[in-house]
């Protein structure tokens, strides 16, 4: 990725957000630079992703349908993408940046909707809508790791963002059938979608931070045991591997069984876990923000169980990937001061900036 767009984008991004911070109210001028310079730096990792590298065989498979073996939602759009537009690189990339910037835009508006019904709608995406503090938050890592990176995960998740948006909003019916949507780019997505059944299930569950730090350590002392003792391989999920091999369309991921994956407990993991521990401080008395930590803590979760697993990680961004959203309701609670939220924001911001090079890489 090119550094100096990368960093122009930061730059934009951050801008826009004390921006919002101050005034409370978009600014449409950096909105926009900021959206440009994520298609920008999305596409400069063009040609400069190794050959074995997510964006690389995703190129190649888009110049090349006949070799797809992808779900049939993403099958469908770059098929329609391709006719519509031509089979050059830059256009599946710029495609799936807009396809992202529009589709967590939406789910914003969903939460926008329903956050104060005291106020119109429209007046509050004018003055206090935090769209820019919100997409700077989400491209540093998440968006330009979709976008230049794991382009079927990134149009699956964009489509959970907004089924996290129902969800947290009550809509659950409307969430679980998007969730459902969304596997068809990426069949992992029925995982958020039992955890969508199991939010709707215990609606009334609003957890204290006491419960979450017991399922914290609890997690933390497994992963430990774990590591120690090498546990590699449990009868239930060998089974479960079994079961993918006889499906087809399942067949490509049984080709993760039996990979170890020898460093879990990395430094991706003490910053999830931090960013986790951190999240419990918040407002847990909003029950929309207890939601959001809830779905945090299972993929957290779902990291240890499937720990052994080199996959694990693909698995867990489905949840991790709706920390943005805990952020607006952190933004929005006048319980806060500038200067703290203007902290937190930019501490997130320098931790996902370097998680971001350190994956992808970085060219002048």
């Amino acid at each position: 990725m090119n550094l100096l767009l990368y960093i122009a984008m930061s730059v934009a991004g951050y801008l826009g957000t004390l921006h919002e911070l101050l005034f409370e109210r978009t600014n449409k001028s950096l909105f926009s630079i900021t959206v440009l310079l994520f298609i920008l730096s999305a596409c400069s990792r063009i040609g400069y992703s190794p050959a074995d590298d997510d964006l690389s065989i995703y190129i190649n498979l888009f110049q090349h349908p006949d070799e797809i073996y992808f779900e049939p939602g993403y099958i469908f759009v770059s098929d329609v993408i391709r006719f519509l537009l031509g089979s050059a690189p830059s256009v599946l990339v710029v495609t799936v940046c807009l396809w992202i910037v529009c589709f967590f835009v939406s789910a914003l508006l969903i939460c926008i909707w329903f956050y104060d019904r005291d106020e119109s709608f429209f007046q509050k995406v004018l003055c206090a809508s935090y769209l820019n503090t919100m997409l700077f938050v989400m491209i540093l890592y998440w968006g330009c790791f979709f976008a230049a990176e794991t382009l079927r995960v990134g149009m699956a998740i964009s489509l959970l963002y907004c089924s996290c948006a129902l969800a947290i909003n009550n809509k659950v019916i409307f969430s679980v059938l998007l969730s459902l949507i969304a596997a068809l780019f990426h069949l992992s997505c029925m995982l958020f979608t039992i955890g969508l059944v199991i939010m709707f299930v215990l609606k009334n569950l609003n957890m204290e931070q006491k419960q979450f730090l017991i399922w914290f350590f609890v997690m933390v002392a497994f992963d430990v045991i774990v590591g120690v003792f090498r546990i590699v391989s449990l009868p239930a999920f060998d089974d479960m591997f079994e079961i993918m091999s006889q499906i087809e369309m399942l067949t490509h991921f049984t080709s993760y069984r039996g990979e170890e994956n020898e460093g879990y407990m990395n430094t991706q993991y003490i910053t999830y876990h931090l960013l986790g521990l951190l999240m419990i401080w918040g407002n847990l008395d909003d029950k929309r923000f207890n939601k959001i930590v809830i779905l945090y803590y299972i993929g957290l979760s779902i990291g240890t169980i499937f720990q052994f697993m080199d996959v694990v990680i693909r698995i867990q961004w489905l949840f991790l990937a709706m920390i943005v959203f805990a952020f607006y309701y952190f933004i929005k609670d006048d319980r806060y001061s500038f200067w703290l939220k203007n902290s937190v924001i930019s501490f997130y911001a320098i931790v996902q900036m370097v998680m971001l090079l350190r994956v992808l890489g970085w060219h002048m």
